[in-house]
């Protein structure tokens, strides 16, 4: 959010990873996303959430954007606060398996991020953000991460007792 005068901004961004290469039937254990910090103009410290987005990898359309006063009802994948911010890779904090849950293992992965401020309506004192580098900046090396831990589902062996040579007791 920046204050500019007596009117004031809200940013929202979307990213979008393509997860179809994890097979359908792996288990998704730890999701970890991860943003480039390219500049900190923040003079108050903030929370930003990751959550669900409709966004597509096309154009930004208003349908994309989430209301403030609406983000409330999103569910939280991770969160990171503003006060840790490096010039380096900044890890968000995973919301466990509500994250892992997310991950389209068929398609694409489209995440929204978006401050706490914001979505609480509450109207910034000054600058109140901080930019994170594009995947459209020159080369890989900056681009936003998604680091997702998964695995073969396990296999559950069930055996018949009296296939196992135990016969069942009756009185």
């Amino acid at each position: 959010q920046i204050l500019s005068g007596s009117n004031y901004i809200c940013y929202e961004s979307a990213l979008i990873f393509d997860t179809s290469s994890i097979p359908d039937t792996d288990d998704v254990s730890d999701v970890v996303l991860s943003c480039d910090g390219s500049q900190d103009a923040s003079t108050t410290d903030f929370v930003a959430t990751a959550a669900s987005s409709t966004y597509d990898g096309g154009a930004f359309v208003s349908g994309d954007w989430i209301a403030g006063a609406s983000l409330s009802g999103q569910t939280t994948y991770a969160t990171w606060n503003s006060s840790g911010y490096l010039a380096d890779y900044n890890a968000f904090t995973s919301a466990g398996a509500a994250f892992n849950s997310a991950i389209n293992k068929t398609g694409n992965t489209a995440l929204m991020l978006y401050s706490d401020r914001h979505s609480a309506g509450t109207v910034p004192t000054g600058n109140e953000r901080v930019t994170f580098t594009d995947a459209d900046a020159a080369g890989t090396t900056t681009d936003p991460k998604l680091d997702i831990t998964h695995a073969a589902a396990a296999s559950t062996v069930v055996k018949d007792i009296i296939g196992a040579g135990i016969i069942p007791y009756a009185r």
